[in-house]
């Protein structure tokens, strides 16, 4: 991925919340590339939630988020409406249905 502001993690341990990267390559998107990437790994989670996330083919993971001075008004946009997924089973209850769940 092309980007001006970015942070790249090769190799070694990542762990955020409750996941762990183990052999890790992640790449941090600035969402606004106008302006410099302001980060606050005190508050990550908040900029973490305030953005979103894709998991690439090779199980690499890019993360694209706010900067921390622009993620309360990015939150207030972003609410969630209804409840989050929640796993039950074979199936993931969400506020749009039921989804399947795929067997390992």
């Amino acid at each position: 991925l092309k980007s001006p502001n970015y942070m790249f993690y090769k190799g070694g341990t990542l762990r955020f919340g409750k996941m762990m990267m183990l052999d890790a390559e992640m790449q941090i998107v600035d969402l606004d590339p106008k302006d410099p990437f302001t980060f606050d790994l005190d508050r990550y989670n908040e900029q973490l939630v305030a953005g979103y996330s894709r998991t690439l083919s090779d199980l690499g993971l890019e993360v694209f988020m706010r900067d921390i001075d622009k993620v309360g008004a990015s939150m207030i946009a972003r609410a969630p409406v209804g409840r989050a997924p929640v796993a039950s089973g074979r199936t993931i209850d969400s506020a749009a249905g039921r989804l399947p769940v795929k067997p390992r």
